[in-house]
């Protein structure tokens, strides 16, 4: 694969003089510059020069260095020292050389290597030897099934293509919510709004979602859409660590209805035995577990010894023999 043909010479460009416009080789994502990464220009102007190509009218088109022109233009700089090169090297080359700049000089995420491929694929029509290249310095395996997962984010919404690079969302994750149709992205999208879930949380309530949409022969929407769902969401009160509980809460309910019932349960029977003075006994969360845990204070041996003999007393309940039993239940319908 040939990426350059001779490595450029060193300009400095004045930034009206480039065609910031032109779109076929972008590939940093998001786009827009943020306040930190102009603030930073501003100080110290541009460490990784952009590449440019000389077009035959005038004037420079941008191979490499988008954002950071850019965060150029809203720095207030008027020239800014490029790399320039030939007008004899064609589109293929100069995109290879674009994917090899950036690859080589910062980190890429998961929507930079998903525009990548993509256009590869559908712009350029690139060989199966060079896109397997290309993922290799994308940092990627190769394989059919890889380049399909990266490929289908391309039909994220714009929103939750940003929510999954701002929150580092794996792959198998992203590229799932990707398969959504656009009513069901837009569902996901208005629940990420109020509630922040890294990966392992997302995936999680994605579980419960879809499983509660295919045995009620629903949608991913519809699910997240139910009064009860939305009275969470819109409660003001809550924060969104309270919202994201109780979110969890709703839909293992729903899920599992013969399970919320035997939490219910255990939960009565738990305050039927009576309070433990300056502490609690609780059942494992979502019952995932069969030991009950008890939790006490104590700023004196005196209220030791009484949350001591109120332990005694609790071994003795007929209410915490029943839960202990209960904890032995399958969770199966």
């Amino acid at each position: 694969m040939v990426f350059e043909s001779g490595a450029g010479r060193f300009l400095q460009v004045e930034l009206h003089g480039i065609d910031l416009k032109e779109r076929l080789f972008v590939f940093a994502f998001p786009e827009a510059p943020d306040d930190t990464f102009v603030a930073g220009i501003r100080e110290y102007g541009i460490m990784v020069p952009p590449v440019l190509q000389e077009r035959q009218a005038g004037g420079f088109r941008v191979v490499s260095g988008h954002r950071r022109l850019a965060g150029a233009v809203e720095a207030g700089l008027a020239t800014v020292s490029c790399r320039v090169v030939g007008r004899e090297i064609d589109d293929k080359a100069l995109y290879f050389r674009q994917v090899r700049d950036n690859a080589l000089t910062r980190p890429v995420n998961d929507l930079e290597r998903a525009g990548c491929l993509d256009r590869l694929v559908s712009r350029f029509q690139a060989e199966d030897k060079e896109i397997t290249e290309i993922m290799a310095l994308l940092g990627l395996a190769s394989g059919r099934r890889i380049l399909e997962q990266y490929l289908g984010l391309a039909r994220l919404s714009a929103d939750l293509a940003r929510y999954m690079v701002d929150h580092a969302i794996p792959i198998r994750v992203s590229s799932r919510i990707a398969g959504y149709g656009p009513g069901d992205q837009s569902a996901v999208s208005a629940l990420l709004r109020e509630v922040q879930l890294g990966g392992s949380r997302l995936k999680g309530l994605l579980d419960l979602v879809e499983e509660i949409a295919l045995r009620e022969k629903s949608s991913v929407a519809a699910v997240l859409q139910t009064g009860e769902i939305r009275a969470i969401l819109d409660e003001s009160r809550w924060t969104g660590t309270q919202k994201r509980e109780k979110l969890k809460e709703a839909l293992v309910s729903i899920r599992y209805p013969m399970l919320s019932e035997r939490i219910g349960e255990i939960t009565a029977l738990i305050k039927e035995a009576g309070p433990l003075p300056r502490g609690s006994i609780a059942a494992p969360p979502y019952l995932e577990g069969t030991a009950l845990q008890a939790a006490f204070s104590f700023a004196s041996i005196e209220e030791l010894r009484e949350s001591a003999d109120r332990l005694a007393a609790a071994a003795g309940s007929r209410s915490l023999a029943r839960v202990l039993r209960l904890l032995q239940w399958d969770g199966e319908e």
